[in-house]
């Protein structure tokens, strides 16, 4: 990968220490700017500390991982021409396998821990099916130029094609052809770091959608990929719910899955907190009202007047009234009024519309029908 090559500076047989140089006109930081900054994000933290375990156990980039215990600390601006980060990486040794305790850190004045995270080499994990969707699901409203409007990232990192609120969760589905992460064509990446940015960005979509708020990542409690990454199809879609943590903390849990409801990604126990710059007020509240649209409310039924008659009724004579002595026997006398029994027209029946839970199969017809 262009410039994101690990260069050992320390190895033991406990642990290892990399170097990597960052490139502000690389895409990852210059299509990454908060604030107007190139930000080194979670999602590269987590894939340079997936390399460094790579390269340590000497597997091939396609091996799975298990990634637990995610901590954010403060992001790397790049601020200069380039800036060096450095990735620590300690090994133990667990019933399972080898574990590493991994970090990013810089070292200018002070030594400063940006990111860090448990890593295990896996065997691969089997899909599940996505379970507990939401229901009712249809057209997804929001589209990525309104997400975008508010968002801060550039193309390489604009993932996300459109999204809506289904009930108590943001679905999403994941953008495809986009820009490359480096400046190489060739680029190999560990972790799918866009599909984890795809992740991380629902479940922004959330807080917006339910609270009117931006958050940043804080901590994740476990990353885990199913099936194999180099076969993942084209069409995903992200689902973003509220969960809570086994430390009992409020989290955000999303998943990955394609149109047949497979899993491929889990991102479960995501804490966030306060979006620490100045965020625009007024287009958080635009974006949080378009998940929400507001329905048209019914005209009232106008009030129809009876008909004498109604078509088709049947009316039935009184047998008290049948033609006997008081009229004389004149048939014509004895038709008097008449008790009549109106059958109205059954009225046009409700349409009811059952939905499948987490229906993806509809929105992908909505959308090639619209």
């Amino acid at each position: 990968m262009a410039d994101l090559v690990l260069r050992a500076t320390a190895t033991s047989p406990e642990s290892a220490e990399f170097a990597v140089g960052l490139d502000p006109t690389e895409p990852y930081l210059n299509d990454h700017r908060p604030g107007g900054l190139p930000l080194f994000g979670t999602v590269m933290g987590l894939e340079l500390m997936a390399r460094s375990v790579i390269t340590i156990a000497a597997c091939p980039l396609s091996t799975p991982l298990r990634v637990a215990r995610v901590v954010v600390g403060q992001p790397i601006m790049v601020t200069e021409a380039s800036r060096t980060a450095y990735v620590r990486a300690t090994l133990s040794i667990v019933e399972r396998g080898e574990r590493f305790r991994c970090e990013v850190v810089t070292r200018d004045d002070t030594t400063v821990t940006h990111f860090s995270a448990t890593l295990e080499c896996t065997q691969p994990v089997s899909q599940t099916t996505a379970i507990d969707g939401p229901t009712g699901c249809s057209a997804l409203p929001v589209q990525a130029s309104q997400i975008y409007a508010l968002f801060f990232h550039g193309p390489t990192f604009r993932v996300l094609q459109r999204a809506g609120l289904i009930h108590d969760a943001v679905v999403a589905e994941v953008a495809t052809r986009l820009p490359g992460l480096t400046s190489d064509p060739h680029d190999t990446f560990v972790l799918a770091p866009r599909l984890i940015e795809a992740c991380l960005q629902t479940a922004g979509l959330l807080e917006i959608a339910t609270q009117s708020r931006m958050m940043i990542p804080s901590r994740i409690e476990r990353i885990e990929f199913f099936g194999d990454r180099n076969s993942v199809p084209d069409r995903l879609f992200t689902r973003a719910r509220r969960s809570v943590t086994r430390q009992g903390v409020e989290a955000i849990d999303i998943d990955v899955v394609d149109l047949d409801g497979a899993c491929w990604l889990k991102v479960g126990g995501y804490e966030t907190l306060p979006l620490q710059f100045p965020s625009d007020t007024a287009a958080i509240d635009d974006l949080h009202t378009a998940f929400r649209p507001k329905t048209p409310t019914p005209s009232p039924t106008p009030k129809m007047k009876r008909p004498e008659r109604f078509p088709g009724s049947v009316r039935f004579r009184s047998p008290e009234r049948s033609h006997g002595a008081d009229d004389g026997g004149d048939p014509e006398k004895s038709k008097g009024p008449a008790s009549s029994f109106v059958q109205p027209a059954e009225p046009a029946g409700l349409q009811r519309f059952t939905l499948n839970a987490f229906n993806l199969r509809e929105i992908d017809d909505y959308r090639h029908d619209g």
